[in-house]
């Protein structure tokens, strides 16, 4: 049920990065790695192209997922900037609810 939600909400974005929504988009893959759900949602993002649409947001909840900051090593300079500030986002997130 809440995969099929989540294809929803991606379907929804029509290509397009989630500007305005994009906190609610930290705030949701916060929660789910949080609750071992991390596996699957990247899963999810993978199969439907949000690895490219949203790279940044897709390695740094990688990252998290995997407890592991040394991952931005591999990733494109522009990419790994971007997606350090996801990740503390997301940490900060897990860590005090904001």
């Amino acid at each position: 049920m809440a995969s099929e939600s989540l294809k929803l909400a991606i379907e929804k974005l029509e290509n397009k990065n989630p500007v305005n929504t994009f906190d609610d988009w930290i705030r949701y893959a916060s929660v789910a790695i949080k609750k071992g759900f991390g596996s699957e949602i990247l899963s999810i993002f993978k199969e439907n192209s949000i690895d490219i649409l949203m790279r940044p947001y897709y390695e740094a909840c990688v990252a998290c997922q995997h407890k592991d900051k040394d991952h931005f090593q591999d990733i494109a300079f522009e990419v790994r900037e971007i997606a350090k500030e996801i990740y503390d986002r997301l940490e900060s997130y897990q860590t005090n609810g904001y």
